[in-house]
């Protein structure tokens, strides 16, 4: 988790504000599996939501990693 929430935090300074990355869309993806691995539900709601937009607006709705994170962050 260290890890992720590091690489999320020094990638967010490299994207500008309202554009989108599959490489910050994956590392919510895998914050939110740790934080859900750890009990830690709303926290992990909020990552996959994060993954979701981010994985739908740069490799598309229909992919496999979108449709989890999406799905995950309804839960």
């Amino acid at each position: 988790m260290a890890d992720t929430t590091r690489a999320i935090t020094l990638f967010s300074t490299k994207v500008r504000l309202g554009t989108y990355s599959s490489v910050l869309g994956n590392a919510y993806l895998a914050l939110g599996r740790a934080l859900s691995a750890q009990g830690k539900g709303k926290d992990a709601r909020l990552a996959f939501r994060s993954a979701g937009e981010n994985l739908q607006n740069t490799i598309g709705p229909d992919h496999p990693d979108t449709r989890i994170a999406q799905r995950l962050g309804e839960l």
